[in-house]
């Protein structure tokens, strides 16, 4: 077993969370993570990334992190809707495939936690856009 692979078994074990939270929590697949900590594979430098991304949100709020995974597809859509933004578009500020927004949306692939800095994005174009309209609504 590889130094990182035991690295990233007992910093998941530390933050005292199943595998199989932390593997939603992080966008991928029970056994691809399993494979990972066992030493069998190794993930790429940007997935390493991103895992380390991962443990840091949930070493501050872990209870948050795990109630707001399920939910991320679905508030993503809702901000993309009003925003009036296609996926192509979504895909662009998000800096992952179109395809991946819809399986993200339909909940066919867990969205990764990791993205919540993307979402921030997202979440200052849509308050710029409520701004626009309640600015429009002012009379003279």
């Amino acid at each position: 077993m590889s130094d990182y692979a035991k690295r990233l078994r007992r910093k998941r074990q530390g933050l005292g969370i199943t595998m199989e939270d932390f593997a939603s929590v992080c966008g991928c697949g029970t056994p691809t993570l399993s494979n990972w900590e066992l030493g069998r594979r190794e993930p790429n430098f940007p997935t390493r990334v991103g895992l380390g991304r991962a443990i840091r949100l949930m070493r501050r709020d872990p209870e948050t992190i795990l109630e707001d995974s399920p939910n991320f597809g679905r508030t993503m859509a809702k901000a993309r809707r009003e925003l009036g933004w296609p996926k192509s578009r979504m895909s662009e500020v998000m800096g992952v495939a179109p395809h991946t927004i819809k399986q993200w949306e339909t909940k066919t692939r867990p969205a990764p936690v990791t993205q919540l800095g993307a979402m921030r994005i997202v979440a200052a174009h849509l308050n710029d856009a409520r701004k626009v309209v309640d600015v429009g609504k002012v009379e003279v």
